[in-house]
């Protein structure tokens, strides 16, 4: 598939585009999209995730910057191994697509890597146009383009965290709704009873492996890898 395109939310009053904004450069390291952003006035690297329910910001670069914004109520960060005390975080100046504003209810998340995560709320006043191999993205005009007329992957909303579910089918032998997620680079995850199910796990050698998050570490999952699958019109190998 060449260009990726997705329904997404954004946060802020929405600026006034004849009918799309320029593309933007963006960075794709292990299939995770990359914008360029400001934070504070300075310049920053966010991800683009579709499975966090809200905007984060990295405490390596709130060290950085004490002064540029103010702390909220307690908050407690629930890893897969542990949980944590922190703060929200409020008033942080940020500039995207050209606009600047200001953006309150951040999460603190431990990550180096980025500085900042678009979640969930980014995504719902605009259409935005990933284009992976060109390695750039764009928002468009909801009023410009209907969707319905393009579209050829099923898609809904998981009930309570609205994020986006895409259906597949997968080896041929079973179809599945599966999370899209954006800031996941560690491949499919099904519940084991499934997997258990078909003897996957017997038929294709699996492995241990780590899964790594912003804000802990799990360990004890097997990968394997499934021969094929289908998303919409376009099948997969080696999955």
């Amino acid at each position: 598939m060449r260009i990726i395109t997705a329904l997404v939310v954004l946060c802020v009053s929405s600026p006034v585009f004849a009918a799309a904004s320029a593309w933007i450069p963006v960075e794709i390291e292990n299939g995770q999209i990359i914008i360029p952003i400001t934070l504070g006035g300075d310049p920053a690297r966010a991800l683009l995730d579709t499975g966090a329910e809200g905007h984060a910001i990295s405490e390596s670069f709130l060290a950085g910057h004490e002064g540029a914004y103010t702390k909220g109520k307690p908050l407690t960060v629930s890893g897969v191994n542990s949980s944590r005390r922190t703060n929200w975080i409020h008033n942080v100046d940020i500039g995207l697509f050209g606009i600047d504003f200001e953006i309150d209810d951040l999460m603190p998340i431990l990550d180096d890597d980025i500085d900042f995560i678009l979640g969930l709320p980014f995504f719902e006043l605009f259409i935005v146009q990933i284009d992976y191999p060109g390695k750039r993205m764009r928002i468009v005009d909801r009023k410009s383009l209907d969707l319905k007329k393009f579209a050829n992957v099923k898609m809904k909303r998981s009930g309570g965290s609205g994020h986006p579910q895409i259906q597949v089918n997968l080896n041929g032998e079973m179809n599945a709704w599966l999370m899209l997620d954006t800031g996941n680079n560690g491949g499919i995850y099904m519940q084991r009873s499934k997997v258990e199910k078909r003897g996957w796990l017997e038929q294709y050698r699996s492995t241990e492996s780590v899964v790594t998050g912003a804000n802990a570490t799990a360990t004890g999952t097997e990968t394997f890898r499934l021969p094929a699958m289908t998303i919409g019109p376009y099948e997969m190998e080696n999955i």
